[in-house]
């Protein structure tokens, strides 16, 4: 007698798993690191910058009369103000259309876009990027950490000349010469800017981050080199561990993290060549975002037009560096 196979069934229904799995990381560590400044008013932004300058220490002439004077002198500087925006739809149809894992199309989507929104601040903070002034074409731009962090005059309202970072606070050379040595070097550097150890944040590329976690120091006797963060770890899990996240020398402390947004080229959205070696090394406490409205990035829902539903997410955000000295960066060649 002939029986029912699979086979020859039909109707059967679609077998998936009730959920969308998403393997990129949602972190932005640096936007949810920085405070948020003062409200922005205009399309730019200013502050002042101070320096304590180095006096020559004569003795004094007993009797003598003070004949000359001297200030401590503030310095204007300038920024502008961004507008970042995502936007996203939903269709009728969309919105209708049964999907497994997805409970409700429109709060999918608009969760979305505010991750990639937050992802395009943490890249553009992460940049190079200049200041731009809307003109023609060219919208309104805020200058990346990776471009406050320079030796030279920017092109657009450039930090004044006392406070550009000194050559030394700056690496460019290979991944292969970025030892413990150099990066010794680049604290020093940082430390003689502001007369004092250093306390950063670092915000690494992965093979940055690869080189700190083999850097090696004699131990313990001259003949032999122990790498800093690797270590048999004793205990029941008898884990493997090389991995350095803090850092302390006389220089100063560096806190060490890693960053998949350095250096990417804010035209795509990808990630560069630089994008693993570099990294940038801030004091959080001179840095923070000035939002017009008084407002990090919201929702906004459009009138409906009979194409479904949709809406942007955006906000208008400038980056202020309130002192850039003491601070390192590192740019390096393959």
């Amino acid at each position: 007698m002939a029986g029912m196979y699979e086979a020859n069934q039909t109707g059967k229904r679609q077998e998936i798993a009730d959920k969308v799995y998403n393997s990129e990381l949602e972190a932005t560590p640096v936007l949810s690191m920085l405070g948020v400044g003062k409200e922005v008013l205009q399309s730019t932004m200013q502050w002042q910058m101070e320096k304590f300058a180095d006096k020559a220490v004569t003795g004094v002439l007993d009797g003598t009369p003070v004949t000359a004077f001297d200030s401590t002198l503030r310095y204007d500087v300038y920024g502008a103000v961004q507008q970042v925006r995502e936007a996203w739809q939903v269709t009728q149809r969309a919105e209708n259309t049964a999907i497994a894992g997805v409970p409700d199309e429109v709060g999918r989507q608009r969760y979305t876009a505010m991750i990639n929104m937050r992802r395009k601040q943490e890249k553009i903070l992460l940049s190079d990027q200049d200041h731009q002034v809307e003109a023609a074409s060219d919208p309104w731009l805020t200058r990346g950490m990776f471009k406050y962090i320079q030796a030279g005059a920017q092109t657009t309202f450039p930090v004044p000349a006392l406070f550009r970072n000194a050559s030394a606070a700056i690496y460019g050379s290979t991944v292969a010469l970025f030892t413990q040595s150099a990066f010794e070097a680049l604290l020093a550097a940082a430390g003689n800017e502001i007369k004092g150890p250093v306390s950063l944040d670092m915000f690494a590329g992965p093979s940055i981050k690869s080189k700190i976690d083999s850097f090696t120091e004699i131990w313990p006797t001259a003949t032999s080199t122990e790498t800093l963060g690797a270590h048999y770890n004793r205990d029941a899990a008898k884990g493997y561990v090389r991995e350095v996240n803090i850092l302390r020398f006389s220089y100063g402390t560096v806190r060490v993290g890693l960053s998949w947004f350095n250096l990417c080229d804010l035209t795509t959205g990808l990630a560069t060549a630089s994008t693993p070696l570099s990294a940038i090394g801030i004091n959080p406490e001179m840095w923070n975002i000035g939002y017009m409205r008084n407002g990090k990035p919201a929702n906004t829902n459009l009138s409906p037009d009979g194409s479904g539903v949709r809406g942007f997410i955006d906000c208008f955000m400038g980056l202020r560096c309130n002192n850039t000295l003491g601070q390192i960066k590192i740019v390096a060649t393959s």
